[in-house]
Order: structure tokens, then C-alpha cells, then sequence
């Protein structure tokens, strides 16, 4: 609906957002995950500590976003949209603090519904605009005020699940030690982000919007598939943190396992997909589209070897050696 050119800013700007969202995490959620699972009676100490924390990053992170869009100035972007559309930082990182609490706590069936029901909700304003022939920035505005009400839900069933009670005291040793030991995680998430975004970014800049929304196209069908491996070791997370110190054998079990469903599960479908991409365009998308279909047929291998990379971002995460892996992160993200 919104056009081949609509549809490249659209993915263009939520690109931005998604990088601004993962420099506000600054890898707390995979620490909270670790920490937690291993302890819940540190969960009051974390939800307090991680929620102070994620609220001051991301008001830098928004100064940031500000001052590049002061300096970035397109006739698609005005510091205006960009102001707007970045207060969805704020809302972003508090939902992300119920994430990672319910996760610790195993609750999958919570996050699921919650994922759910937030996507939902996170469509609604985009439709809207569509049926009522309004900009895509009041689509966008819509989608800030709609997210605001969703990380309300996420920490009201976070405090239900999770939390005793709301008396949250704040010890400055215990923010530097979760800062310290999220810090690599932020830079390896941040990489991860500009390893999957830069492309739609540098294409925005070098041929417009008209080629990322072919891009965006094919594209859509990665980061839609992405989910599989994302639940699965996000389910595997508290466990393999667990047995990292109880039971080696039962952890070194869990990657071998996931790493073969995923691994079997995906191969069928990158055959498929890459030797029918046309058709699925066209199908999905229309006629429009149909340049999309050559991107999509290389970029579908590329998820086989997501699928069977993900454990191992797990077994950095629960080995307390990550900063032994952020040269090779580093060198792995110039390289792309």
C-alpha cells in the first residue's frame, strides 16, 4: 500500500530506530537473563538497577539520534520526524526490561503472547494511516504513542510475575558491575545490528529510497524468519546458563541438539525459496516487486548459516569470556 518508494522509507527509518534501540540496551538484557536465572532472589536488584540504567543510556542515545539528524538533513527525514519517531527509544528500552525478566524467570509462554500482542498493536497505526490517507510521520507518531501504552503491559505483568514488591533501592556498585559486565555484550548487539541494518542504510544513502524498498522486499523474509532462532535460544538462555555450572555434559547436549533442529529445519526452505523466489514476490508483494525476487534467492542462504550460528551466541553469552570474542566481532562487521 504504501508504494515501492513509501516502503524504502519506512524500512530506512525503522533501521535507525532499531540501531538507536540496541545501543540503549547496552547488552543488559542477555546479562539480566544470565544473572537472574542463576538467582532469582536478585530479581528486585535487577529490575531497579537495569531500569535506571536503560532510561540514562537512552536519553544519550536520543541526544545522538538528534544531533546526526541536525547534521543528516532530507527532504524524507526532517529533524522534526526524527525527534518524534525517537521518543519510541524510551518505551523500547522499558519493555525490554520485562523481556529479559520474564525470560529469566522461563515464563516463554508469557513473552510469546506479550511478542504477540505487541506486534499486533505496533501494526495498528500504520494501517490506519493507510486507510485514512495520512503521512507516513503521523503513522510514526501513532506507533510511539501505541508502544508507550505497550511497555505499560510489559512491566505491569513483569511486577506480577517477577517482583515482591516496587521498593527498589539503587547502589551505585551494583550499576557499575552490570555495567562492566553488559558492556561487551552492548558493543557485540550493536555490531550484530550494523552487521543486519548497514546495508538498508548505506543503500538508502547511495541509491534511494526506491532501492531499499526492492531491498526491503526481499529482506522482509529474513528478519521474518529470524524469530525461530531468536525463541529458541532465548528458551535455551536461563537453562544453559544453569548447566554451564551444574552440568557441562547436559550443556554441551543443548548446542549440539539446537544447533541440528535448526540447522535441519531451515535447509528445506532456503532450497525452496531461493529456486521459487519469483513467484513468491510476486505472490506476496505483486508485479511491482518483481526486482526483489533476485535478492531474495541469494539473501535466503544467508539464513542457514544464521540458523546454525545462533546457539553459539549462547555459549559466548553464558562463558563469561566476552571480551576474549569482541576482536573477531569487530573484524567480522568491517569485513561485512
Amino acid at each position: 500500500q504504501l508504494g515501492v518508494e513509501g516502503f524504502g522509507r519506512y524500512g530506512t527509518i525503522l533501521a535507525y530506530l532499531t540501531l538507536f534501540a540496541t545501543f540503549s540496551d547496552n547488552g543488559m538484557t542477555t546479562v539480566t537473563i544470565r544473572d537472574v536465572a542463576q538467582d532469582y532472589t536478585r530479581s528486585n536488584e535487577y529490575f531497579s538497577h537495569t531500569l535506571l540504567l536503560r532510561l540514562m543510556i537512552t536519553t544519550g542515545a536520543y541526544g545522538i539520534m538528534l544531533l546526526l539528524g541536525s547534521f543528516i538533513k532530507t527532504q524524507d527525514f526532517s529533524l522534526l520526524f526524527i525527534a518524534s519517531c525517537g521518543v519510541f527509544l524510551f518505551p523500547e528500552a522499558i519493555r525490554k526490561v520485562g523481556i529479559s525478566m520474564l525470560s529469566a524467570y522461563e515464563r516463554m509462554d508469557i513473552v510469546a503472547s506479550l511478542d504477540v500482542l505487541s506486534v499486533v498493536l505496533r501494526y495498528v497505526p500504520f494501517f490506519l494511516a493507510i486507510w485514512f490517507r495520512k503521512s507516513l510521520y503521523a503513522a510514526f507518531v501513532g506507533f510511539v504513542i501505541v508502544w508507550m501504552g505497550v511497555a505499560g503491559i510489559w512491566i505491569g505483568v513483569t511486577k506480577r510475575i517477577c517482583l515482591k514488591t516496587w521498593s527498589f533501592p539503587i547502589h551505585p556498585p551494583t550499576l557499575w558491575k552490570i555495567v562492566y559486565e553488559s558492556f561487551p555484550f552492548g558493543v557485540f548487539f550493536v555490531l550484530s545490528v550494523i552487521y543486519f541494518k548497514a546495508d538498508i542504510l548505506m543503500l538508502a544513502n547511495m541509491q534511494g529510497s526506491t532501492a531499499v524498498g526492492f531491498y526491503e522486499g526481499a529482506y522482509k523474509f529474513i528478519e521474518a524468519s529470524m524469530f525461530i532462532p531468536v525463541s529458541i535460544i532465548n528458551v535455551l538462555l536461563p537453562a544453559m546458563s544453569r548447566s554451564f555450572v551444574t552440568d557441562k555434559s547436559s550443556y554441551s547436549k543443548l548446542y549440539i541438539h539446537s544447533t541440528r533442529i535448526l540447522a535441519m529445519g531451515i535447509l528445506p526452505v532456503t532450497i525452496v525459496v531461493s529456486f521459487f523466489s519469483k513467484e513468491i514476490i510476486v505472490r506476496v508483494y505483486g508485479q511491482d516487486y518483481l526486482p526483489s525476487a533476485a535478492a531474495l534467492s541469494l539473501l535466503i542462504w544467508s539464513l542457514f548459516v544464521i540458523f546454525l550460528n545462533a546457539p553459539v551466541g549462547n555459549i559466548i553469552a553464558t562463558s563469561k569470556l566476552m571480551h576474549a570474542f569482541l576482536p573477531y566481532a569487530i573484524g567480522n562487521t568491517l569485513l561485512n
